[in-house]
Order: structure tokens, then sequence, then C-alpha cells
């Protein structure tokens, strides 16, 4: 059991050194924290309800895990393809892609949500 603990910690540690790194050379990253943390002024100051915490909490949630797998697919990508490659820019491409259509939707789901707020 002490092992299984041991590992677990172990595990978790290096899960966080990945958060560390990424926040520290990812600057999209830190634009989506800034705009998160905009988002919750906004809710604090319209006194959203804990249902719309929780769909804003999950969208930021999202948002955060597509940045974070975007910045890991990059970096595979480019371990692996030295040399410019027209499918190793799709892969970029769809993959950033991907976080943009994670942030449109995050963010027209927050919009409905203030509307459902100060309209109701």
């Amino acid at each position: 059991m002490r092992k299984w603990v041991v590992t677990r910690c172990h595990r978790l540690g290096q899960a966080c050194q990945g958060l560390r790194w990424a926040w520290s050379r990812e600057v999209h990253l830190r634009i989506h924290g800034v705009a998160m943390l905009a988002w919750v002024g906004v809710g604090w100051w319209v006194q959203w309800d804990l249902w719309s915490w929780a769909i804003l909490g999950t969208g930021f949630a999202l948002v955060g895990g597509a940045e974070l797998f975007n910045t890991a697919m990059e970096r595979m990508v480019d371990a692996w393809c030295m040399d410019p490659s027209p499918v190793a820019k799709v892969i970029k491409d769809v993959s950033a892609g991907a976080v943009l259509w994670v942030v449109v939707m995050v963010t027209i789901v927050a919009c409905l949500l203030l509307y459902r707020q100060v309209v109701a």
C-alpha cells in the first residue's frame, strides 16, 4: 500500500511539473488564464448562481485542457519532424483549431449565462 501511495504522489508531482512548464513557456495558456479571471470578475459582479459557476468552471477546464493538449501535440510534432513538413503543419494547425473551437464555444456559453443573468 505504501509503495502505491508513493508512486501516486510521484506521478502527481510529475503532472504538476508539466503544468508549471506549460505555464512558464506558453503565452496562450497565460492569456486564457487572464480571460478566465476576467469572466470570474464578471460572474462575481452579476452574482451568478451555483449552476452558472459550475458551467463556467467546466468551460475553463475544457479551455485549459485543450491548450495543454495543443502544447503537447506541438512539442511532439516538433520532436518527430525536424524538417518542415506539410503533414506536421496540418497536425499543428488542427490542434490549434481545436483550442479555438473550445474557446469560441465557451465564450458563447459565458455570454449566454451573462445575458440570462442581466435580462432575467
